[in-house]
């Protein structure tokens, strides 16, 4: 899986998951995230990049030991790098809009 994908889907699978928790949390009386607060999706990943003369082409940076993703990107003769790297997102919860007053949450 590469970087753009596994952020991409990372990023949807937890918007996807406040949604169907505010949706039982109405069913309870309980709120979830109710004010489409801002929250920072952070990452630490592992990635993989290889060059040689056999590689896939496009393959880009992979996610290291994601489903097979690592091994995908292999060529028969030529040297593998693996980074870590570290960034965050800022993602808006879903919910009800936040009116901001003087710089004041309401």
């Amino acid at each position: 899986m590469d970087l753009r994908e596994f952020v991409s889907e990372t990023i949807k699978q937890i918007t996807d998951g406040v949604m169907d928790a505010q949706k039982y949390g109405a069913e309870k009386e309980a709120k979830v995230a109710p004010n489409q607060q801002l929250t920072n999706v952070q990452f630490d990943v592992a990635v993989t990049t290889t060059e040689g003369t056999k590689d896939k082409a496009g393959a880009g940076i992979l996610v290291a030991g994601l489903f097979g993703a690592g091994k995908q990107g292999q060529s028969e003769s030529g040297s593998q790098s693996i980074s870590r790297i570290k960034f965050s997102i800022a993602v808006q919860m879903p919910g009800k809009p936040v009116i901001i007053q003087s710089g004041l949450d309401i």
